[in-house]
């Protein structure tokens, strides 16, 4: 029967050589080496090799030990970088929930600013067709007064003699002088109609005058819409052919820019003057495209004196003076 050594594991064939055995010196060291190996106290960075089986030692080692503190400052730097992270994630999503607050209000702002569009414009057409029907009805009276007036001038153009001005009337009405000279205000009225306002503020303020008999005059007049075919009377007392209202626009152009020009530097400067005076976002909004709309209709001014680019002048000429 096999005996076994519980210190090392040999094996022998009775008792009394496993004491003998056991008994020996190398055979103890050899336990009490292994006993003190598993006892043996470890560093606590696995950096370092350091073992003792005293507590106090270990402690001591720990204090002063290199790699123990490098452990220490890479785990305070990753507390701070997973803090750091932290704080950004948070940012982010505060970041990302402003945004969407933002982008609910500009399309909030959008909405409502699309409504003030159509409700100028719903506005804008209910005063085209105001002014169309107070200029066109006085057009209408005066055609029906004049057809009964005896005429001077022979031929086709007899009926027109007695509603068409002088040419002496004709050249003080589009006296450049006279035209810058007329209040702004009442240029300002028709600025934000564009060319169709121009149109009848040259007519109220420069075609529909008096002679000085108190008669009521007109500069010129539109016989065929159609063709914007206009007629007035020329120096040598003629009635001629103004062919689309060049020789009047000619005339007229320069100084009704120049006077429009001085409106619509008045409506910027009162504008920026409103934007200081409010942080409303829709309010600015609305003066943002206040000054979009008069920059449109300045343009839209500054042509009609390119008769290719003043249609919409002269067919509101044409309308407005149809006789």
């Amino acid at each position: 029967m096999n005996h076994t050594c519980e210190n090392c594991t040999k094996k022998f064939s009775s008792k009394y050589t496993l004491k003998k055995h056991v008994e020996l010196t190398v055979c103890k060291k050899d336990v009490k080496e292994s006993t003190k190996e598993k006892n043996d106290k470890l560093c606590t960075s696995i950096r370092c090799n350091y073992k003792t089986h005293k507590n106090s030692d270990l402690q001591k080692h720990i204090k002063s030990c290199k790699f123990v503190e490098i452990d220490n400052i890479i785990k305070t730097v990753h507390i701070e970088n997973d803090t750091m992270l932290s704080i950004r994630d948070e940012r982010i999503k505060q970041l990302e929930y402003f945004l969407q607050e933002k982008d609910k209000e500009i399309e909030r702002i959008s909405k409502e600013h699309l409504k003030e569009i159509e409700r100028m414009e719903k506005e804008q057409d209910r005063l085209t067709s105001l002014f169309e029907k107070v200029i066109t009805k006085p057009a209408v009276m005066n055609n029906t007064t004049n057809n009964t007036t005896t005429t001077t001038i022979r031929g086709s153009n007899n009926n027109l003699q007695s509603f068409l001005a002088s040419n002496e009337l004709y050249e003080k009405q589009v006296d450049p002088e006279r035209i810058k000279s007329i209040d702004q205000s009442d240029v300002e009225r028709h600025f934000w109609l564009g060319q169709k306002g121009i149109a009848r503020f040259c007519v109220d303020h420069i075609v529909n005058t008096t002679d000085e008999e108190g008669n009521s005059k007109m500069l010129l007049c539109c016989t065929d819409p159609s063709r914007k075919r206009f007629k007035y009377v020329d120096a040598d007392n003629h009635v001629v052919d103004d062919i689309e209202a060049r020789h009047f626009i000619d005339t007229v152009s320069a100084p009704i820019v120049t006077v429009c020009r001085k409106v619509y530097d008045n409506v910027v400067k009162k504008i920026e003057d409103d934007m200081k005076e409010t942080k409303d976002a829709f309010d600015l909004n609305l003066l943002e495209n206040k000054t979009n709309i008069a920059q449109q209709k300045f343009l839209e001014i500054n042509n009609i004196g390119d008769h290719n680019r003043n249609s919409e002048y002269k067919n509101e000429m044409s309308i407005l003076l149809k006789k």
